[in-house]
């Protein structure tokens, strides 16, 4: 009888740990409000020419969220993870390069796509864009809004610079097991 009553607290008490996870908001390092908020983070880019890079990089948050801190406070990645992140980050371009046939053409694709993530107003207007999907999805709540775009503010400039750093023109259009990301042999 005791070891049933045991058993019941423990229950209890591991059902309520869970409900105060799942409920309370995210604070310190390796916590993203944001990686629950990918298909709204989508909803929110506006139309137009950065509509392609913010959808871009809503997509990459969640599967970099196991170190984007690492990213942010300046650490280097090792090379398997930087190896995942490029696999990941090579098939979330994919539709920005779909209608491309040649190798000339994918590295091209990226190249603009590239200049277009590294021109100084992109990162600012695609921070606006997901500060709004903040903001409307924590309308009730001011302080998960604020930490919400804090967030955005910290990850997405990281974030640029990776996909700058680590996916040049010929990688990106070498790696990957289907077209169009792999049309160019070697890298």
């Amino acid at each position: 009888m005791k070891n049933l009553k045991a058993i019941g607290i423990l229950g209890v008490l591991a059902v309520t740990a869970l409900t105060l996870v799942g409920t309370a908001p995210a604070s310190g390092n390796g916590s993203f409000l944001i990686t629950g908020m990918v298909s709204r983070l989508k909803r929110f880019c506006a139309p137009g020419e950065l509509r392609p890079a913010c959808r871009y990089l809503a997509n990459l948050v969640v599967p970099a969220s196991p170190f984007l801190d690492e990213l942010v406070v300046g650490k280097e990645l090792p090379p398997d993870q930087v190896e995942q992140f490029r696999r990941i980050a090579v098939a979330r371009m994919g539709p920005l390069v779909a209608p491309e046939r040649t190798c000339d053409g994918c590295r091209q694709k990226v190249h603009d796509f590239e200049e277009l993530l590294a021109a100084n107003d992109t990162i600012a207007d695609v921070v606006d864009m997901m500060d709004d999907a903040c903001a409307a999805r924590f309308r009730k709540d001011g302080a998960l809004a604020t930490q919400c775009a804090t967030e955005v503010r910290r990850v997405v400039a990281p974030l640029v610079d990776l996909v700058l750093q680590e996916l040049p023109p010929s990688a990106a259009c070498s790696i990957g097991a289907r077209r169009p990301m792999n049309l160019c042999a070697n890298p």
